[in-house]
């Protein structure tokens, strides 16, 4: 019957459907709340204890009507609590404490997906669903990579977010792969050197070679120093999609192919297969789509975005079967490791013969 729902009697009553669909219309809002209240650092301002309005508006330079507004839109998502009985000073909540710069800390992810980077193709979303194309160029005016070259912080933020990543992909390969037999590990668009860093950190008889475009891999240099690589690792400038370091042991590619089409991909393990010697290992570490789609899964959304920002997909098992032995490569096997959320690693490994 109309306006049940298609709820049962024996059903427990529940919140209208349209409850729900409500939230998710103002969902966008959520999204430039956390945005903002990562870029105005106010985890940090609040991590000592509550704060009063004015002293927050001297510490974040905000407008003092804007910012009291905006703290109490903050309490509604719960990032931050009024203090009882002084309805002027705010403390931060657990939730909001994650957009900290703490240790556990999605503030880059809030400050790369709220940007202009990410935020503007999400609204061009129709657009790409009906043409089956990236709205980067529709609403940045330039591909993603031109535009985080152009937007350096934006850039950094989207590369810190990567490395967060990394660290948990690190954690997969140290526990699944024996990496005593490698001497050369090249991390592949191995950006600020997360990943390669964990993997030697359990390789002590290897040196890396971290690879990447060269306004990315100079970034490196400073973290790679701080924690004792200077002199086990080369940082090498250029482009995967032209030509590899050579001589490698063990080329570690992490959520590379997964960023671009068919092609494109293809033309990286090409350029790789030409690099490696004989018996060398390629090691492709990404989120794989299952054989039995589960309908929840978070990657059909990434899944999505890529299409949005890259033109890039997920892929199958099969899928990366086939690429890699298209690539001339010998399949060895496809390991899955617990990761982040509901997604776990997919690691690929495959031989140059």
């Amino acid at each position: 019957m109309a306006g049940t729902s298609g709820n049962t009697g024996s059903e427990a009553p529940g919140p209208h459907p349209i409850v729900k669909a409500v939230e998710m219309i103002h969902a966008f809002r959520s999204s430039q709340i956390v945005y903002t209240f990562a870029r105005l650092g106010l985890a940090d301002h609040l991590a000592d204890g509550p704060r009063g309005v004015g002293d927050l508006v001297t510490a974040t330079g905000a407008h003092p009507e804007g910012l009291s507004r905006f703290l109490r839109a903050s309490v509604t998502l719960g990032l931050t609590t009024l203090v009882p009985g002084d309805e002027d000073r705010f403390a931060v909540t657990g939730t909001g404490a994650c957009f900290g710069s703490g240790p556990v800390s999605v503030r880059d992810l809030a400050l790369m997906s709220g940007a202009p980077g990410q935020w503007l193709p999400w609204s061009r979303l129709y657009d790409a669903v009906v043409t089956g194309e990236p709205t980067a160029r529709l609403s940045l005016g330039m591909d993603l990579w031109e535009y985080y070259r152009r937007n350096p912080v934006e850039g950094e933020h989207f590369a810190d977010t990567m490395g967060a990543l990394s660290v948990s992909a690190g954690e997969a390969v140290t526990k699944a792969v024996d990496l005593t037999p490698y001497g050369t590990i090249v991390d592949v668009g191995g950006s600020h050197g997360v990943l390669l860093a964990s993997v030697l950190a359990a390789a002590p008889q290897a040196r890396g070679v971290l690879f990447d475009l060269p306004e990315v891999a100079e970034r490196a240099r400073p973290r790679l120093a701080e924690q004792g690589l200077t002199d086990r690792v080369d940082i090498v400038a250029g482009s995967f999609l032209e030509e590899i370091p050579t001589g490698g042991d063990l080329y570690l590619i992490k959520q590379i192919l997964c960023d671009w089409d068919d092609a494109h991909a293809e033309r990286i393990l090409a350029n790789t297969y030409r690099a490696a010697p004989s018996g060398s290992t390629v090691l492709l570490i990404d989120w794989l789509l299952p054989d039995d789609p589960d309908p929840a899964s978070s990657l059909h959304l990434m899944n999505l975005g890529l299409l949005l920002v890259t033109k890039g997909r997920a892929r199958s098992h099969q899928d990366y079967r086939s690429m890699v032995e298209r690539a001339g490569f010998e399949l060895e096997q496809i390991t899955a490791i617990p990761g982040l959320d509901d997604t776990p690693w997919s690691l690929v490994r495959a031989r140059r013969p």
